[in-house]
């Protein structure tokens, strides 16, 4: 961390900052993959962690913390975003796992900086560990902003998912009954 920033650290690194050392028999690599790899099959219990070779109680009960505070900094982001309904605009993003199973859905103003929004979908979907999000761009009426601003968000959001091993699905442009394939 001293040398990069830390939102520049993978997921691994993350792990690796948190658990602090291995034990005997068990890197603190090891252990990282080995939470990671629980990690895709959604927020591992203590008894689950427990099972982890080198993951004692002490470490296990860190890890449960740590992924609880995380899920309870998420919602407080969230609580800023009111739900659109079809009012817009809006971003309506859909995070799922790798079998296709949806974990959890989350609309964004789209009045937000394009940056800050990123930083917000990739926040959220490391959060519930997804794998893949599907996006769409709500407006109330036919959009005043064109389609080339939204290819232009879907390219960076590509970008920024990539760094993370997330694919981006589906995305949609939506006006009243009105709905649009943008990629």
């Amino acid at each position: 961390m001293t040398q990069r920033a830390v939102h520049a650290l993978t997921d691994n690194e993350l792990l690796q900052a948190i658990i602090g050392s291995g034990s005997a028999g068990s890197s603190v690599t090891f252990i990282a993959r080995q939470v990671q790899k629980l990690l895709k099959r959604g927020i591992p219990t203590f008894q689950t962690l427990l099972m982890v070779k080198g993951v004692g109680e002490a470490l296990a009960a860190r890890l449960v913390a740590v992924f609880e505070l995380a899920s309870r900094l998420a919602t407080l982001r969230n609580e800023g975003y009111p739900r659109f309904g079809d009012r817009a605009p809006c971003i309506d993003v859909m995070y799922s796992d790798v079998t296709g199973r949806l974990l959890g859905q989350r609309q964004f103003s789209r009045n937000e900086p394009a940056a800050t929004l990123l930083q917000y979908l990739c926040a959220q979907a490391i959060t519930l560990s997804a794998s893949r999000i599907s996006v769409r761009f709500m407006y109330e009426s036919p959009p005043n902003e064109s389609a080339l601003e939204d290819l232009v968000f879907v390219r960076n959001l590509h970008a920024a998912t990539a760094l993370f091993g997330i694919t981006v699905g589906a995305v949609e442009r939506r006006w009243g009954s009105v709905q649009r394939e943008l990629v």
